[in-house]
């Protein structure tokens, strides 16, 4: 069932608004609606790419996907998406672990270094999900380089 879930998540592939008004407008459906499900990568350590490899991230990251139309019946959408996109883990947590491993420590230590990792392992994800714009967003919950 999760070629069901990257052929239906495959129309969004542009980030949540987040002009005030979008923000402020609607029921709390209504934001909820402009976030898609997430898979969460919890509690990973990769050596990263300086010279002499000291140097080290321990991470956190939340995978968010576009939104989705749960399946008829569906209880929880959210389960339903835990079990669909489960057969595909490995391959996500892999994607981010390969990501931030290429990257030094340089690379990571400012503001636009973690945006360009961030749109890296979702283009990354994007190719390797069937090619499909599945990803809409990527975020460190936890970010901590040594």
């Amino acid at each position: 069932m999760a070629v069901g879930l990257l052929a239906v998540a495959c129309g969004g592939g542009s980030p949540p608004a987040t002009t005030p008004a979008a923000k402020d407008a609607g029921t709390p459906a209504d934001a909820a609606a402009r976030f898609g499900p997430t898979y969460d990568v919890k509690d990973r350590i990769v050596n990263l790419a300086d010279a002499g490899g000291r140097r080290y991230l321990r991470y956190t990251a939340s995978i968010e996907f576009a939104p989705v139309t749960p399946p008829a019946g569906a209880k929880d959408p959210a389960t339903a998406f835990q079990a669909e996109v489960k057969p595909y883990s490995a391959l996500i947590e892999d994607d981010v672990t390969t990501v931030l491993s290429s990257e030094t420590s340089a690379d990571l230590a400012t503001p636009e270094g973690k945006d360009q990792a961030k749109k890296l392992i979702a283009e990354r994800l994007r190719r390797d999900l069937a090619g499909r714009e599945t990803v809409t967003n990527v975020y460190f919950t936890d970010f901590v380089m040594q």
